[in-house]
């Protein structure tokens, strides 16, 4: 549903799934190793990070999100 490249680290990829995945996982493209992955209750939507790629913002689906 949702991917975004970290704005300071070229190899970093955050994924977000739709509504049977309902995870957030952050990548190194270089290797193809999941790096971290979290758990939400409902499907991602969007993802960015902040300017200086310390956070990461997601919007979700789901009307009691």
């Amino acid at each position: 549903k949702a991917i975004a490249w970290s704005p300071i680290q070229s190899n970093l990829l955050a994924s977000g799934g739709g509504s049977k995945d309902r995870a957030i996982r952050i990548w190194n493209s270089q290797t193809g190793e999941q790096i971290s992955e979290q758990k939400t209750t409902s499907q991602i939507c969007s993802l960015v990070w902040s300017k200086f790629g310390k956070e990461l913002v997601s919007s979700h689906g789901f009307e009691k999100n």
